[in-house]
């Protein structure tokens, strides 16, 4: 008899005693004592006695119905809390299996009898690790085991299908306890094949260049350090050869891009194939080629590779249906010989490259001590750092940056210039480097800092609404100059909000020392001030610092940006980017734009800023107020 049965006899069993047993009771009673014709009290107490096991029987059944009532609640919950696990367990996206305390499978959902392509009638009843993968059964078998001593397992595991291709998996293992026994366990099988891919594909951009294929710079710099490691253990040396296209520019500017890009490729293809197992071919930006060479014994080694070099790029090309032949300038230096660290022993070699282009082109030259009278130009700026600060030539350019949901400029990102009387404008690019070996790096940043501050709080009072972003150096941020102090002195001098100043970081900067970094971010980050991760994508981009430092926002480099139009694979990896960091609560800036059908394949990722020549270049900062006097309230995305 079910608990709805149970329940509507107790009901018929109250309603008959109300309306059966108790006018029957009243009759007998009356009757009775008609009979014996008893005294008052007798009379009283028997009533009273009648009444109370009437009152009782009432009590007795009503509480009986009570108790069904509250087990008929109690059993449609725990109806209700089945149908649900079912539900869950039926509709979960993951595999689900249940299995008893065996191994053997219970239970299965869809995708799990999908994943292991089998029947329901196949699984349920056998053990559940007959249908692993042979490479994965031990593992999975002993995480098994432990999660019957009750407590939860997490496994990852890998194995590949008969096509090849590779699947990795997540399983977990959740013990069901009951009476403090475990009597079966829970298991879930998480198919992670896409985002490992996806990850992967995210190493893989970050340590090599998008338009070629070969190690990026970023990659370059680890595989120097570690070819310079070997050296100093095993006492052979290392070369490298520094190569620029020689009119690479006018090929660019006369047949196009496109055929540029082409003919880097087929650069970087002919490069690899022409070389030594021992050679590592890298593209250092633009036109500009690194090869790396290890394990040599002398100078001759390197000169057998810079030969072949120069005989394989003399011979033609065909791009687009044009034979066209390019040469290169090479410059080589030799480690430990003509350096001792491995940005002075680039650095040295792109000097004896330019020494090539002063002497002709197309030819090779080894580092000596004569190169470093440089090109005219270099010498000039390094003659000239000294003088710079002094003498006022530093400048101040300012790029907007626009908000994406109102189209509005929201922000400027200042970018120093040197204003040199013969040179012209110096980009950053050219002297920052100059002033990092000089020690004037520090005094820089805080002038950019201080001119920085006083221009929002100007911007600030001609009623715009702006923040205003700097990039601090390595040697600034880690200067025994306390930074946290630098800055907020200059905030409170300057009567500027903090969380109007942005501080920009590169990756590189981070992770040179994390403990430091993420303490001095935290200062910054307590006092107000916004933390941004600048040309994310460039350096390391492990997703694990995006975790760790205490950042507001990422700046998507502009090689991501560039990257997009080599594929939909590109565009899916700066998805997944975007998306992780929105999920960590982080904004989102997108640099680099610089044509209409780049802001269009962004239109559905959930970036917040923009920011880029197709909105603004650089502006010095008369140009730049006029921008906001002109377009302050104007939405600029839809206006182009």
């Amino acid at each position: 008899m079910n608990i709805d049965q149970r329940l509507e006899k107790e009901t018929k069993r109250l309603t008959n005693f109300a309306t059966k047993y108790v006018p029957y009771l009243v009759m007998v009673m009356v009757a009775s004592l008609q009979q014996i014709n008893p005294s008052p009290f007798f009379t009283i107490s028997f009533i009273v006695i009648i009444f109370y096991c009437l009152v009782q029987q009432i009590r007795i059944i009503t509480s009986k119905k009570k108790l069904l009532l509250e087990v008929k609640k109690q059993w449609s919950d725990m109806r209700t809390s089945l149908h649900r696990f079912r539900s869950l367990f039926s509709n979960h996206p993951d595999a689900a299996f249940m299995l008893n305390d065996k191994g053997e499978c219970i239970h299965a959902n869809t995708v799990g009898v999908a994943l292991l392509n089998q029947s329901q009638q196949t699984l349920i009843g056998n053990s559940f690790f007959l249908h692993l993968p042979a490479s994965v059964i031990h593992h999975a078998k002993q995480s098994f085991e432990k999660t019957k001593q009750g407590k939860a397992q997490i496994i990852d595991v890998s194995y590949q299908k008969p096509d090849s291709s590779i699947v990795y998996l997540q399983i977990t293992y959740i013990p069901i306890v009951e009476k403090e026994t475990v009597t079966a366990v829970f298991c879930m099988a998480k198919d992670n094949t896409k985002n490992i891919e996806n990850q992967k594909q995210v190493n893989y951009l970050a340590y090599h260049d998008s338009l070629t294929g070969l190690p990026n710079r970023r990659a370059l710099e680890q595989l120097m350090e570690e070819a310079v490691t070997r050296s100093n253990l095993d006492g052979n040396k290392i070369g490298i050869l520094f190569l620029d296209l020689d009119h690479f520019k006018v090929i660019n500017d006369t047949l196009g891009h496109t055929f540029g890009d082409k003919l880097l490729q087929a650069v970087g293809e002919r490069l690899v194939q022409s070389l030594s197992h021992q050679a590592t071919v890298a593209r250092h930006g633009g036109d500009e080629f690194i090869i790396l060479i290890d394990d040599i014994n002398d100078e001759n080694s390197v000169i057998q590779q810079a030969d072949l070099v120069l005989s394989s790029l003399n011979r033609p090309f065909i791009i687009l249906n044009h034979h066209i032949t390019v040469t290169p300038s090479i410059g080589i230096s030799i480690y430990p010989d003509d350096a001792k660290t491995t940005t002075q022993l680039l650095k040295n070699a792109d000097l004896a490259m330019y020494r090539v282009k002063y002497h002709g082109k197309n030819h090779y030259r080894m580092y000596t001590s004569l190169n470093a009278e440089k090109s005219f130009r270099k010498w000039t700026i390094e003659k000239d750092i000294y003088t710079a600060m002094k003498d006022k030539q530093l400048v101040l350019f300012y790029q907007a940056q626009i908000d994406k949901i109102s189209g509005r400029i929201i922000g400027m990102e200042a970018l120093v210039r040197w204003d040199h009387p013969e040179l012209g404008i110096i980009p950053p690019g050219e002297f920052i480097s100059i002033a990092e070996a000089t020690g004037l790096i520090c005094d820089i940043n805080e002038w950019v800092l201080e001119c920085a501050c006083s221009q929002q709080k100007r911007w600030e009072q001609m009623g715009y609404d702006i923040r205003i972003s700097v990039n601090i150096s390595p040697q600034q941020f880690y200067h025994e100059r306390d930074l946290i102090q630098v800055v907020k002195n200059l905030v409170s001098l300057k009567r500027i909000q903090p969380k109007r100043l942005i501080i920009e970081i590169t990756e590189t900067l981070a992770i040179n020392n994390m403990n430091i970094a993420i303490d001095k971010l935290l200062q910054l980050k307590e006092f107000g001030i916004m933390i941004a991760l600048d040309d994310f994508g460039t350096g390391y981009s492990s997703l694990s610092y995006l975790t760790s430092l205490p950042i507001d926002e990422i700046k998507i480099a502009k090689e991501f940006i560039h990257s997009l139009d080599n594929g939909v694979a590109n565009q899916a990896v700066l998805s997944s980017v975007i998306n992780l960091t929105n999920e960590l609560g982080l904004s989102v800036v997108v640099e680099g734009i610089e044509c209409i059908q780049q802001l269009e394949k962004l239109t559905n990722l959930k970036y917040h800023l923009l920011q880029g020549y197709l909105f603004s270049k650089p502006l010095p900062e008369t140009e730049a107020t006029q921008l906001l006097i002109d377009k302050y309230n104007i939405d600029l995305i839809d206006a182009t």
